[in-house]
Formats: C-alpha cells, sequence, structure tokens
C-alpha cells in the first residue's frame, strides 16, 4: 500500500503546498489492526490548513519501529495547470485547456464559452477535471448588392443562448440568432456599408403626347389649327436613388381637354390656352371659349426638349432604405 503513495516528504503546515503529509504517533499497547480511533474522516480538512483535505491515511512504521499513522492532505481543488489548442470547433480561436484536481462529485464546467469539460474519477475522494474553453471571435464577411454593387459585411458572433437581437439601423439588412445548444446560439448580422450610390438606366416605354390646340380661323368656313394627340414607344431615363426616408415623386400631370361644337368644331385630347373665339353656325354667331387644359398649351411648349417626370415610385427596398425611382421622357 505504502508504495502507491507519493515519496515521503517532512510534516510541513505551510498553506501554498498542494499536498500535505504528516505522521500522527500512535499509542503504546495498540495493535496494529485496532487504529480506529486514530482513523480521520475522508475529505476532513486539517486543523491548522483548512483548505486542505483528506484523502488518505494509513499505519506505517516510523523511526526506531514505532507505528504512526501517515496522513495525506491535498489542497483541492488543484491549482488549474493551463494550456492552449486551436481547432475548426473553436472557430480558429486559442482555446484554452486547464486541467486540475477536483473532489469526486464536482461537475463538469458549462457556459457559452465551454467547448468540453470533462471530470473523471482518480479514487473515492479525488476526480480530473478537463476542460476545454474559449473566447470566441468575430467572424466576418464581404460581398457585393447585386443591384448595386454596394459592399455588404456579414458578421457572424457567438452569443448566449437566451440572447435578444442586437438593436436595428437603417443599413442593416437581416440579422437573425440561430441555436446552436442550450448553453449558445449564433448572431447572424447583415448589413450595407453606407447607402448605395444612385444610377441612372435607360429604359423603353410607351408614351402619349398630348395634343395641341394652336386658333381657329374664321376665313373659308372656318378652319382649326392644332397638333393632334400621338402614342410612341420611346427611351425614358430612369433614375434611381436611395434614402432613409420615403420621396413623394413630383410628377408632371398632364390633364388635356375635349370639347364638340355645332359645325365640327370638336377637340378631343387636347393642350389649350382656354381660347375664346366667334364663329357663324346656321346663320348665328356662336361665341366659345374652350375649357382650359393643365398644363396649358403655353406651359407645355415651353417644356418640349427638356425631360419630364412622368412616373415615379418611392418604396422600402432592404432594411431603412427606401429606394426611389423617378421615369422621365422628353417632350416632344
Amino acid at each position: 500500500m505504502a508504495s502507491q503513495l507519493p515519496p515521503f516528504r517532512f510534516p510541513t503546515q505551510d498553506s501554498c503546498d498542494f499536498e500535505l503529509i504528516e505522521e500522527v504517533p500512535v499509542r503504546a499497547g495498540v495493535a496494529v489492526n485496532g487504529f480506529s480511533e486514530l482513523e480521520a474522516a475522508y475529505g476532513s480538512p486539517h486543523p491548522k490548513s483548512p483548505q486542505h483535505r483528506l484523502v488518505w491515511q494509513e499505519p506505517v512504521k516510523g523511526s526506531g519501529g514505532a507505528l504512526t499513522m501517515r496522513r495525506i492532505y491535498r489542497r483541492l481543488p488543484g491549482s488549474a495547470l493551463a494550456g492552449e489548442m486551436v481547432r475548426a470547433a473553436t472557430w480558429g480561436a486559442a482555446a484554452t485547456t486547464t486541467v486540475q484536481e477536483v473532489p469526486t462529485g464536482t461537475p463538469a464546467d458549462s457556459g457559452m464559452n465551454v467547448i468540453e469539460s470533462v471530470v473523471d474519477p482518480t479514487d473515492a475522494q479525488t476526480a480530473r477535471k478537463r476542460t476545454v474553453s474559449v473566447e470566441w471571435p468575430v467572424l466576418t464577411s464581404r460581398s457585393v448588392e447585386a443591384e448595386t454593387g454596394t459592399p455588404v459585411t456579414e458578421t457572424r458572433q457567438m452569443v448566449a443562448a437566451d440572447a435578444v437581437l442586437p438593436a436595428n439601423s437603417p443599413l442593416v439588412i437581416d440579422r437573425k440568432i440561430n441555436a446552436v445548444n442550450k448553453w449558445r446560439s449564433i448572431q447572424i448580422v447583415t448589413s450595407l456599408d453606407a447607402l448605395p450610390a444612385a444610377y441612372t438606366e435607360q429604359k423603353k416605354m410607351s408614351f402619349r403626347f398630348p395634343g395641341l390646340f394652336y386658333g381657329f380661323e374664321a376665313t373659308a368656313g372656318g378652319s382649326i389649327s392644332k397638333r393632334a394627340a400621338f402614342s410612341r414607344t420611346v427611351t425614358a431615363r430612369v433614375e434611381v436613388s436611395f434614402g432613409y426616408l420615403e420621396v413623394v415623386p413630383e410628377l408632371l400631370e398632364i390633364v388635356p381637354v375635349s370639347w364638340n361644337y355645332p359645325l365640327n368644331l370638336d377637340g378631343s385630347d387636347e393642350l389649350t390656352n382656354g381660347e375664346s373665339f366667334t364663329y357663324e353656325a346656321s346663320s348665328t354667331l356662336v361665341s366659345v371659349t374652350l375649357p382650359q387644359s393643365s398644363p396649358s398649351r403655353s406651359e407645355y411648349e415651353a417644356l418640349i426638349g427638356s425631360y419630364a417626370t412622368v412616373n415615379g415610385s418611392s418604396e422600402r427596398w432592404k432594411g431603412g432604405v427606401w429606394r426611389t425611382e423617378l421615369w422621365k421622357v422628353k417632350l416632344l
């Protein structure tokens, strides 16, 4: 039995030692098999160093052949020995491995940062606990948004299992927490690095240009000077921009007018200046004031050759970013 003990050291009461070994004299005349009155309970503290617990005791022959009781006390839990390891399970971070002696029955470590923890009993009183833990790094992925080419950053980090979603911001386009186990989850946040830059593209569209009423000539029985309305497929300039607020597009609203008077003095889908004139119908003079269009014919003529916004929209795009699209047509 004695061969299983650590090498003998003289008795010490230095509380810094991991192990205390002492020999207690046995009273003369007491048989070797009658040591029950000298045996202490396993796990009991040392009288002068309570942090040391009794883990071994046995009778041995001391100097001169006298019987003594050798007792071994250990400081439990023992001082941890620390090392490091790197593996895929730690996301490439250096994990800390600690090994220490602890009382039998000590539970294994657990929590968000614990990768592995095992408690193996050494004997009835002591056990060896080995724990691997890591400070999780933040992993960063980068890409570009498909429509605009804006840089996008995705971060992944380990969080507690009961963590709540992080605070939102306008540039965050996705955020979620995926469960891993009962102790931890992975938080994934995807965000634009900045607002996308505005851009312009060309698209085909059909547009109906309004008719224009120029006037009435009373000569030769009366005649009307006008340009008829017409539809044409044109190339529209589409301007796209991004911002944090909704934009209400200012559109050029064209509201032509129509009318009908005797002698086929009619008009359809035309812009006017609200002209007034008189003509003769069945020997009767008729005074006419045409309806006023919006815009007036003169206002529209001033815009011919320029680009006018004829359609548009503003809607939430991604995250808290709004996408505004304006369709502009060169007026004819």
